[in-house]
């Protein structure tokens, strides 16, 4: 088809050429053009896709570098999603009051855990605003005593340290959840057992605060 199309402008251009604009061949060239016309614009959109293919061809080199960077950026995510769970879990361990630093070395330090019978904190119920002094015991629930026999105390009841420990600790630390309220031996004050947040037999990794005190503001 392409010789075809080929030769008949070739010998249309010839006529035109001979014979000028007023020879007596001039009305057939006219319909031969208006018959080729049409039969070459399909042709061009026929081979279209051929010039695309060549193009895409020239491409190659480009999409393979693009293809090269978007796996890259692929195995960067997956690694990233892979490490949410450890993340996640990380941050669940660090979600209450762990204990104090009793003594440091070089490479380690010491601390005395808030489950411990000798680690005692000050204390404070996050709905009444009661305080009270929250001792360890060992790997049973927490004590909390020293509450008002006044005080509502309900079971699930948010306890955060309450900042009156001299600075050791800052205010506001959460510790634990209410388990149980019971009144003590001689009815003036209440004990409560408190569920610690933190899983101290899966315990990895610990925020330290370098310094509890108080700021100091300008000129005291």
């Amino acid at each position: 088809m392409l010789a075809a199309l080929l030769a008949a402008s070739v010998t249309v251009v010839t006529l035109d050429f001979r014979q000028g604009s007023g020879g007596p061949l001039r009305k057939v060239q006219d319909q031969v053009l208006s018959v080729l016309a049409p039969l070459q614009s399909g042709v061009s959109h026929a081979l279209s896709p051929v010039g695309q293919v060549f193009r895409s061809i020239g491409s190659i080199p480009h999409l393979q570098s693009e293809n090269t960077n978007l796996k890259r950026q692929l195995s960067a995510l997956q690694a990233q999603q892979n490490q949410v769970p450890d993340m996640q879990r990380q941050l669940a361990q660090a979600s209450g009051l762990v204990g104090r630093v009793t003594s440091v070395e070089s490479s380690s330090s010491k601390v005395l855990l808030a489950i411990d019978p000798q680690h005692h904190v000050g204390a404070r119920l996050t709905s009444s605003g009661d305080t009270g002094v929250l001792s360890g015991n060992g790997q049973a629930d927490l004590a909390f005593d020293l509450i008002g026999v006044t005080t509502t105390v309900a079971p699930g009841e948010t306890v955060v340290t309450s900042g009156y420990d001299g600075g050791i600790y800052p205010p506001g630390i959460p510790i634990g959840r209410v388990k149980t309220v019971r009144r003590s031996p001689d009815g003036l004050n209440q004990s409560a057992s408190v569920q610690p947040f933190v899983d101290f037999n899966k315990l990895q990794l610990v925020l330290i605060l370098l310094d509890t005190r108080p700021a100091k503001l300008p000129g005291q």
